[in-house]
């Protein structure tokens, strides 16, 4: 070979080494995974200085108060999701009691209590991260932001000390969930004098120590576990299972047999849905969740023959494993009694028999009961993680609930899993002013009702899971080019309107949008009721001659649910119509679905009742077994402003148009109420409960009846 050749053959080897090193580093670059934006402000003041000081110490106080409202409320500050005192499992939030905060589902039945199939189930989880609809970063931020002018109380502690404070602009603040923390920056320019001396300051920073993304992603991780798993169904379906036989003091059994004659066990529904109400109450806090601070495993005592299977029938039935150890969290699971349940069984109105049969054998008669009973449960549970640790020892916790339920006495599935929070990637690449090369985009931006350009909305344009925020219209003008994406989303957001979504690509195209927002309209609300009423002892009749005014001692409760249509934001709305009092409720235009719910707090007793069972006979002719009797209710059912009693729960379909909401001032509804007060006493029977579901299955039929009214 000559000389020539091997040179060539060396320059060529060292092309191919030079090629591979170079794929090999691109390759190593392009899998690296891109960090988020880490804060890193300049504070020009020791931390021992008293205004810097007074700074963070409100911003760690403001950052707290944030936090626990987000605990209390299931990861929102101001839940938007309406909740149903009497009816919790018809709804999508619900109240710790009281007055006091609302907690959404985390999961739950969307589709109302008596669907059997192909039901619908939702989330309410909001997002742990900024870039996403709704998410606890932007609402913490935002909080922060509103609210840490009001904690500084215009640096009135500082005045005493000789100091004079002036805000030279607002306080703008970036906040960042980290995996143990949360880093908070303040970009705020003050000017403090004391003695002739003056300071500017512009950036704070400060950490909030507690570790709210482990606490959501384990509450995260219970929700899947319950959506896969359905833990809380299980539970419950063991515990009736467990308290359940041929017993009238215990629950009746889903599956049992006897062979007698003239002999028969028997249950009142209203004392078995109470007995279950009590169940839950007691068992569902022993559900436990393995590798937790507070997981108590129970172990078999010395002595037992069978350790084994000692653990095995005390821990099964309330352990719930987990595959990642959370060993500086607390988890906990509440029923409370004043959640009311949804309960229904497969009885005969109120009394709950066995299916009865004679069979006659070479002149033997044989009786044969099969007890049979398929339970309907629903109920909401709440779920609470506490870190004792957290916050200097003070400790964080934090509340959401789930929805367990129960058909025919077996778990309902769902295919659905809740994904991770996810960070984003580094928005500030994808939303850096270079990025924005697409064509001119022009946004003019209008209100519907007054016609007049809206200043101040935000113009948020998110592709994949990262949103830029852009900016905000001026004189109703946005203008601006946009990041280059395919399929983006663009969104409108000004507080007091309907907030706009709509799908974007954008390149190399200018554009022009003429958009219309939709004003939040404020409405006086009032009542008026149609009468159920009795005619005769078992008969009940709906009078619509004539309109009744809410009751002074009548409960009601309105809530109004809006049908989200494509790239639209929940909203919903309650109102408290009590007493016949007058209030108001704010809506868009949209499709609606009406909910009222009433009850009356005067004293009403339904009196215990005289029944029989009449004898079993042979051929119809011949009895075998004697007349027996039993009191229904067994005792008197008491009502009043502790128990009220149900007069009506209904729900109306209800479509609101841009044109007719923004020329009314009221929203009238009607609704069919059951007239029991008036009711001679002893003319009220058990029976008569059954009438509020025929009144909603009626609300359905006469539903031209029940068209409310905007004027």
């Amino acid at each position: 070979m000559r000389k020539g050749q091997v040179t060539l053959f060396i320059i060529i080897g060292i092309i191919l080494l030079i090629t591979i090193a170079l794929v090999i580093y691109f390759v190593q670059v392009a899998e690296k995974p891109i960090e988020r934006k880490a804060i890193t402000p300049v504070v020009p003041i020791a931390e021992a200085d008293p205004v810097t000081s007074y700074v963070l110490l409100c911003i760690k106080k403001t950052t707290i108060d944030g936090l626990d409202l987000l605990g209390s409320q299931g990861g929102y500050i101001l839940p938007d999701y309406a909740q149903n005192p009497y009816a919790p499992t018809e709804a999508d939030a619900v109240s710790l009691g009281g007055k006091g905060p609302v907690s959404p589902y985390w999961w739950y039945m969307q589709s109302p209590n008596k669907c059997q199939d192909k039901c619908a189930f939702e989330t309410k989880r909001p997002e742990l991260y900024s870039g996403r609809k709704i998410n606890i970063e932007e609402q913490l931020t935002d909080y922060v932001e509103e609210n840490i002018a009001a904690c500084v109380n215009n640096f009135a502690g500082l005045r005493e000390q000789g100091y004079v404070v002036e805000e030279k602009s607002r306080p703008d603040v970036e906040l960042i969930i980290r995996d143990n923390d949360i880093l908070i920056s303040l970009d705020w320019e003050l000017e403090a004098t004391k003695d002739k001396t003056t300071q500017d300051l512009a950036n704070f920073a400060a950490t909030v120590n507690v570790n709210l993304k482990e606490i959501y992603d384990l509450a995260t991780d219970i929700t899947n576990i319950e959506i896969e798993y359905t833990f809380l169904e299980n539970a419950i379906k063991e515990l009736v299972y467990s308290f359940s036989e041929l017993d009238k003091n215990a629950l009746p059994p889903v599956s049992d047999m006897t062979f007698e004659t003239g002999k028969e066990t028997f249950w009142l529904k209203s004392k078995v849905q109470k007995k279950i109400t009590q169940m839950l109450t007691s068992y569902i806090p022993l559900l436990q969740l393995s590798g937790t601070r507070n997981f108590n495993y129970v172990p078999s005592p010395p002595g037992v023959r069978d350790a084994e299977a000692y653990e095995l029938m005390y821990n099964r039935q309330f352990l719930i494993p987990m595959d990642t150890p959370h060993p500086d969290l607390e988890v906990r699971f509440y029923y409370l009694d004043w959640w009311k349940p949804y309960i229904d069984l497969n009885c005969d109105g109120e009394l709950c028999r066995p299916d009865n049969s004679l069979l006659s054998e070479s002149f033997f008669i044989f009786g044969i009961q099969k007890y049979n009973f398929a339970y309907d449960i629903s109920i909401p549970v709440l779920v609470e993680i506490t870190n004792p640790n957290a916050l200097g020892g003070k400790g964080y916790s934090f509340k959401f609930f789930l929805e367990a339920n129960l058909r025919n006495n077996n778990p309902f599935t769902s295919n659905t899993k809740l994904a991770a929070a996810l960070k984003n990637l580094d928005s500030n690449l994808f939303c850096k002013a270079n990025q924005r090369t697409s064509g001119e985009i022009n946004i003019e931006l209008k209100d519907y009702a007054t016609k007049e350009f809206i200043d101040d909305a935000s113009i948020i344009y998110t592709c994949g899971d990262t949103a830029c925020a852009l900016g905000t219209t001026a004189q109703g003008i946005f203008n601006s080019k946009f990041p280059r994406c395919l399929n983006g989303l663009l969104e409108i957001k000004r507080q007091g309107y309907m907030t706009i979504y709509a799908p974007l690509t954008t390149g190399d195209k200018e554009g022009k949008l003429a958009i219309t927002m939709y004003p939040e309209k404020e409405l006086k609300v009032n009542a008026r009721k149609y009468l159920y009423e009795k005619e005769g002892v078992r008969k009940w009749k709906l009078d619509t001659t004539e309109f009744h005014p809410v009751d002074k001692e009548e409960e009601l409760m309105v809530m109004i649910t809006k049908e989200p249509g494509q790239f639209e934001d929940d909203f919903a709305a309650i109102t408290d119509l009590s007493g016949g009092k007058e209030n108001t409720i704010t809506l868009i235009p949209g499709n609606y679905k009406i909910t009222i719910t009433g009850f009356l707090t005067k004293n009403i007793v339904i009196p215990k009742d005289t029944r029989y069972i009449e004898p079993e006979k042979i051929f119809g002719l011949i009895p075998i077994t004697k007349r027996r009797s039993y009191d229904l209710p067994p005792e008197d059912m008491i009502f009043n402003a502790e128990n009220p009693f149900p007069t009506t729960m209904m729900e109306i379909d209800f479509t609101v148009t841009p044109d007719k909401l923004y020329d009314s001032e009221e929203l009238l509804l009607t609704y069919f109420s059951l007239a029991i007060d008036k009711v001679p006493q002893d003319q009220r029977f058990i029976e008569d409960l059954d009438q509020i579901t025929k009144i909603k299955d009626e609300s359905i039929a006469k539903a031209p009846l029940l068209k409310p009214v905007l004027r």
